[in-house]
C-alpha cells in the first residue's frame, strides 16, 4: 500500500530500475519500460497503462520532471524496499492511522534506517 504523496517515488523507482541496474543510461531507451510512452504520450491502442492516471498526473511534462529527478536517494530506496519486503504501507503515520481506522486493522510501521554519517 502506498500513500498518494509517495506514489511519485514509487513510480520513479520502477521507471529507473533499468538505469539503476546499469542496463541503460536512461529509462526511456529500455525496450520493456513504459517510460518512452509516458514521456511522449504515444500509447499503443491496447495498453495496460492507465492513460487517465497519466493525464491526471500531468502527462508528459510531469513524467519528464519525475524522471529528471533520477534515482531515489539511498534512504528513500531503503524505506521503499523495507516496506515492500515487510508488508507495511509506504506511508507516513497520518496516512497509516487513517487506513487503520477505515479498515479496522493495524499495520506495522516501517522503521527508518539511521545512517552513521553525520
Amino acid at each position: 500500500m502506498v500513500a498518494p504523496a509517495r506514489l511519485p517515488l514509487v513510480l520513479r523507482y520502477i521507471e529507473m530500475n533499468p538505469v539503476r541496474a546499469g542496463i541503460v543510461t536512461a529509462p526511456q531507451i529500455y525496450p520493456y519500460s513504459s517510460a518512452q510512452q509516458h514521456l511522449t504520450g504515444i500509447f499503443p491502442e491496447k495498453t495496460p497503462l492507465d492513460r487517465a492516471f497519466w493525464h491526471d498526473f500531468g502527462g508528459s511534462p510531469a513524467w519528464a520532471e519525475l524522471l529528471a529527478a533520477g534515482n531515489l536517494t539511498e534512504e528513500e530506496s531503503y524505506q521503499l524496499r523495507h516496506c515492500t519486503y515487510g508488508g507495511s504501507p509506504f506511508a507516513a503515520d497520518p496516512f497509516i492511522e487513517d487506513i487503520e481506522t477505515r479498515f479496522g486493522r493495524h499495520w506495522c510501521r516501517s522503521h527508518h534506517r539511521h545512517s552513521s554519517a553525520a
